[in-house]
């Protein structure tokens, strides 16, 4: 079979919450100083790659992560509103260690049930759910190598969506800040499937996880 496309996905470099371990929903924070060096060096690693456009999510960590690795290629963007990161409601800004302590009975149903939502926020279930059409407009589009600029729970939420895994499952996947990842999908020989039904005809192999070997001088 022949490999109709190639995509790179990303997660967007460390924020000052990401380095002081708060945690880190819908708040728009930039990269931090350690942040801006790990994209710098991905930028260098993926420097000869070829890509043909990048999408990304609209958020402020996730695009300055983009447009620093864009700085040898030159690419357009195409922003995907459902890519944004998950929604932690109550918990924004809060220190894990205070959140496992003041909402222990409720941090460990979210924990092991993906359906469980964050009071005022979503479950990781809802977030596959709801980046499957940014999935399906990407494998339904003309190019070949993509970039994917996203977040922690988007990222596996795609990953569970390209590889028809469920939330339960797919949430178990470690992903580091600027550690990227690259799918494999085959031709589709099964010419007649609709728009919406596409993801399960189509080969996809997961030729690496959360590459992070550029990441290991930075402090």
């Amino acid at each position: 079979m022949d490999i109709i496309k190639k995509i790179t996905l990303v997660r967007h470099g460390a924020t000052e919450y990401n380095d002081k371990d708060l945690m880190q929903g819908r708040i728009d924070l930039p990269l931090s100083e350690r942040g801006i060096r790990q994209a710098e060096s991905l930028r260098d690693l993926l420097r000869e790659r070829k890509f043909d456009i990048i999408y990304h999510s609209p958020m402020k960590r996730a695009f300055q992560t983009a447009e620093i690795v864009n700085q040898c290629h030159q690419l357009d963007y195409i922003p995907i509103e459902n890519f944004r990161e998950i929604h932690i409601g109550d918990w924004e800004g809060d220190k894990f260690s205070n959140v496992f302590t003041k909402h222990r009975e409720v941090y460990q149903k979210w924990i092991v049930d993906a359906s469980v939502r964050i009071p005022g926020g979503e479950s990781y279930e809802d977030v596959q759910g709801r980046v499957k059409s940014g999935v399906i407009d990407i494998l339904n589009s003309d190019y070949h190598d993509i970039l994917i600029f996203g977040h922690a729970a988007v990222n596996r939420g795609i990953l569970g969506n390209m590889l028809t895994m469920s939330p339960d499952l797919s949430r178990k996947f470690r992903i580091s800040n600027c550690g990227f990842s690259t799918f494999l999908v085959y031709e589709n020989r099964i010419r007649s499937v609709k728009r919406d039904d596409l993801i399960p005809h189509l080969f996809v192999s997961l030729e690496n996880w959360n590459v992070t070997t550029h990441l290991e001088n930075i402090e």
